[in-house]
């Protein structure tokens, strides 16, 4: 939830969060440049009890059937 409340902060963000069956999370984003900057840099913290080891950042192709940031 706090990665859906910190992007919804974000007005031009799409994209999704989900967490993946061997307790890594997965984050889609896409919207305004300065805006998805400012959410991976948010990840690399996390929300106030989360423990981040690692974050691996890939830019892909925007999907243009992204819809507004959600979980899923």
């Amino acid at each position: 939830m706090s990665t859906l409340s910190e992007a919804r902060k974000l007005p031009s963000l799409c994209g999704y969060v989900q967490n993946l069956p061997d307790g890594r999370v997965e984050a889609v984003f896409a919207g305004k440049e300065g805006e998805v900057l400012q959410i991976i840099e948010w990840c690399k913290q996390g929300p106030r009890l989360a423990k981040v080891t690692a974050l691996e950042v890939k830019e892909e192709t925007f999907d243009p059937t992204l819809s507004p940031f959600q979980i899923t």
